[in-house]
């Protein structure tokens, strides 16, 4: 692969698909760097690095975005995002704006690791193990924060708060397995009582547990 690939969909609707990729030979980007803003662009990335519309002022839209292997994907504040895909051992960094169209779901499996950044909502996330891995997904937004329509825990999964310093909130999160949810900050609210609350390692005050399963 190359170290240096820079490529301008336009408005031309494309499936771009990355193998491979070298060492990023741009200090602070990735190797791969691509946009595009058609309404049903996909990006599959099964390895290397990419990274989608990173530069000021930039706009980029992708309708599904698949990552998997060790694929690592980093998308910025002008990407709008449909459905967001990631599992084996990809790395997924998202910022995203509020005034874009919100998420439409973010599914972590296996190994993978997704981190959302920014303010843009989403409706459903779906993290889930198999009992020996473990699929994370990071909450770091900021500002007024972010809702969550529908957050779905399955055996492994582990939905972090640690490192968000905006508010978190949940109309309904539903347990099927064994999970974790790491909120020392104390920074998620949920609407809606957690059914299988006695699946979760809650990783906060034990007040704050009470709190979140009886809203």
């Amino acid at each position: 692969g190359s170290g240096l690939v820079m490529v301008d969909f336009g408005g031309v609707q494309t499936a771009c698909s990355v193998l491979t990729s070298d060492t990023p030979l741009v200090d602070g980007y990735h190797a791969v760097i691509i946009k595009g803003t058609h309404a049903s662009n996909t990006l599959t990335v099964q390895g290397g690095t990419v990274d989608v519309a990173p530069f000021a002022g930039e706009v980029s839209t992708l309708l599904t975005l698949t990552v998997t292997g060790t694929g690592e994907v980093r998308t910025s504040s002008g990407v709008t995002l449909g459905t967001v895909n990631a599992g084996g051992q990809a790395v997924v960094d998202i910022t995203s704006a509020d005034g874009l169209t919100d998420i439409t779901a973010i599914n972590v499996f296996e190994s993978a690791q997704v981190t959302l950044r920014g303010t843009n909502d989403v409706t459903a996330a779906t993290i889930a193990g198999d009992g020996t891995t473990t699929p994370t997904l990071f909450v770091a937004c900021s500002g007024t924060g972010v809702v969550f329509t529908t957050i779905n825990l399955y055996k492994g999964a582990v939905l972090d708060l640690d490192a968000c310093p905006g508010v978190v909130t949940a109309t309904t999160i539903n347990v099927y397995g064994e999970c974790t949810i790491n909120d020392r900050n104390e920074k998620l609210k949920v609407t809606n009582a957690i059914a299988g609350w006695s699946l979760v390692t809650y990783n906060g005050s034990s007040k704050r547990s009470l709190s979140v399963e009886n809203p």
